[in-house]
């Protein structure tokens, strides 16, 4: 089936502007997929998935956050970002578009990583069809099995606190895998500090969590341990008590690969495994 992809620039819901893709299949689509990032990752590493989900008849947008890739200001240094402005402003804003734009029969998500376990902060994710979440954990420090938990907590109790503030947002050196707002790298270490992660900020509505009751699926890979090991990912399914979840753990061999990782499932060596997310989000009998 052939796929029209498009460059956009789509506003969040305070106007800011964002950079997104649209990958549009022939005839009118199934749904509306909005792929929500993982922490600091461009929206054209989601490119291969969402031009086979748009082959599946998916009209599938991809973004960048604010202030990260095509989205992000000239200088990064002092520009005023929220982890919370991810979901509640730029995720609202797409979606918005989204069902403007297209008319959707069925609103869907994918979240990579922070893509799925922030969605709750939007209050939108109550009114999704389905999601299926790849790799996404409650960011807790204790819920890693040492040695990674004393990594964690050095990360988040000293070095995220202490680094953005210095250098006027996180470097790519500080082990985000890119460069990052301050003030989403400070918002989001205090989350991670916490048993119940972003519920624990009263800073914010994340009344989103206990609203998403749409069918939700966890799909967690086994080769993840330092990102996403799967005590974090159970504990994520937590923070979605109205969701009809199900978590789907993976093991690479099991598929014919040596290797998935946190990043691995998005990778065009991995498009096997990608019906496993895809089939979440149709209609269930």
């Amino acid at each position: 089936m052939p796929v029209l992809s498009t460059d956009l620039r789509i506003p969040a819901t305070d106007s800011y502007s964002l950079a997104a893709t649209s990958f549009l299949p022939a005839g009118t689509p199934r749904g509306a997929l909005i792929v929500n990032s993982a922490m600091a990752v461009r929206r054209g590493y989601y490119a291969d998935f969402a031009r086979a989900a748009a082959t599946q008849g998916w009209a599938v947008l991809t973004y960048d956050y604010r202030g990260i890739g095509d989205s992000r200001p000239t200088r990064l240094r002092g520009f005023a970002a929220r982890a919370t402005d991810w979901m509640a402003l730029d995720f609202e804003g797409v979606l918005a578009w989204a069902r403007r734009e297209w008319r959707p029969a069925r609103a869907v998500v994918v979240g990579h990583s922070f893509g799925g376990n922030a969605l709750g902060l939007a209050p939108a994710a109550a009114t999704l069809d389905a999601v299926a979440m790849v790799a996404a954990q409650n960011g807790y420090w204790r819920l890693w099995p040492a040695p990674r938990r004393q990594q964690l907590g050095l990360l988040w109790h000293t070095v995220a606190p202490i680094v953005p503030r210095v250098w006027g947002y996180m470097p790519r050196w500080a082990g985000l895998g890119g460069e990052v707002p301050a003030g989403v790298v400070l918002q989001w270490a205090g989350w991670c500090r916490q048993p119940r992660y972003a519920l624990d900020d009263r800073s914010h509505d994340a009344s989103g969590y206990a609203r998403l009751a749409a069918p939700l699926r966890l799909i967690s890979l086994a080769d993840d341990a330092d990102f996403a090991p799967r005590a974090a990912v159970q504990a994520l399914a937590e923070l979605y008590p109205a969701a009809r979840a199900e978590h789907l753990p993976l093991r690479p061999r099991d598929h014919g690969l040596t290797r998935i990782g946190h990043f691995g499932f998005f990778r065009p060596q991995a498009q096997a495994l990608w019906p496993l997310a895809l089939d979440a989000l149709a209609p269930r009998e």
